[in-house]
């Protein structure tokens, strides 16, 4: 929990996307994510399909936002995601957020040594202790990596939403994802001066899920 933003501090999260209740589609994803900001909505209910959430966008939900956690898993198993100050909506042609953002991946531990980042957010050994964990599929240690956004730099890329993708960072993106929610993209990023999150930098979606900070 120490590499949650401020704003998400002491919060409770509640699920408000997820691909294996609400399919895999992006439309569904930003209508989701728009009514997730909906005062009135309730969060303990649990919506079993897309038709429970209204169709339209207020154009003032994203003036009271919340911060979220886009966590990602890939057929290979490997986990990655984001951390964004504002729930993603689409606003063709142009970037949102602030620098409340970052990127993360958990990554084995034998593979960490090949790798140096000066934007990674290390951890002490008795912190590293309680990141490690063992993958369902394979007895091999994996570790959690952040990359925070550089308070000096001027790249402030943080999000983008159109139609037919999603987009954090810029230059490359650190995270691109197409309309169906299938498949993705992960380059070097210069917004957080993060390598790629997945080893395959083209990768295909097995879940997603979007949580929202309460």
């Amino acid at each position: 929990m120490q590499n949650l933003p401020a704003e998400a501090e002491g919060l409770n999260w509640s699920l408000t996307f997820s691909t294996t209740r609400d399919g895999f589609s992006l439309k569904n994803f930003y209508r989701h994510a728009t009514a997730a900001l909906d005062p009135d909505f309730d969060h303990s209910k649990r919506r079993s399909n897309s038709e429970s959430v209204p169709t339209t966008t207020n154009p003032n939900a994203h003036s009271s936002n919340r911060p979220c956690l886009l966590l990602i898993k890939d057929e290979d198993q490997n986990i990655f995601g984001a951390c964004l100050n504002t729930h993603p909506y689409i606003a063709p042609g142009r970037f949102y957020g602030n620098g409340a953002c970052f990127v993360f991946r958990w990554k084995e531990l034998s593979l960490l040594a090949e790798e140096s980042h000066s934007s990674t957010e290390e951890f002490t050994q008795e912190e590293l202790h309680h990141e490690e964990m063992h993958k369902d599929d394979a007895d091999k240690l994996i570790h959690f990596e952040k990359f925070a956004w550089a308070q000096d730099s001027e790249n402030c890329f943080f999000v983008n939403g159109e139609a037919e993708s999603l987009t954090v960072g810029c230059s490359d993106e650190a995270l691109r994802l197409d309309e169906q929610l299938l498949h993705g993209t992960t380059g070097q990023c210069a917004t957080f001066n993060s390598p790629p999150l997945n080893p395959n930098t083209h990768f295909r979606i097995s879940a997603l899920e979007l949580w929202t900070f309460l």
